[in-house]
């Protein structure tokens, strides 16, 4: 994830190893969270409503993703 913030590697490089739905949602949530970064409010509710979709409703992201959605109501 930090190759990934860094710039080191690509979304597609991180999706190779993300080979759990729990390390899918993590890496999905990175990405919205990059999105919004970049005032991409869209791509980012985009990576978050993915999180909702395929992640554990017990990992710390599901959670976090859901509140991010809230707030910018997507």
């Amino acid at each position: 994830m930090f190759a990934l913030l860094e710039g080191g590697i690509t979304a597609d490089e991180v999706f190779a190893e993300a080979t759990t739905p729990g390390r899918r949602s993590e890496a999905l949530f990175v990405q919205g969270v990059m999105a919004a970064s970049r005032g991409d409010q869209s791509e980012a509710a985009t990576r978050w409503n993915e999180v909702v979709a395929v992640g554990p409703a017990d990992l710390i992201e599901y959670a976090a993703a859901r509140n991010e959605l809230q707030r910018i109501r997507f």
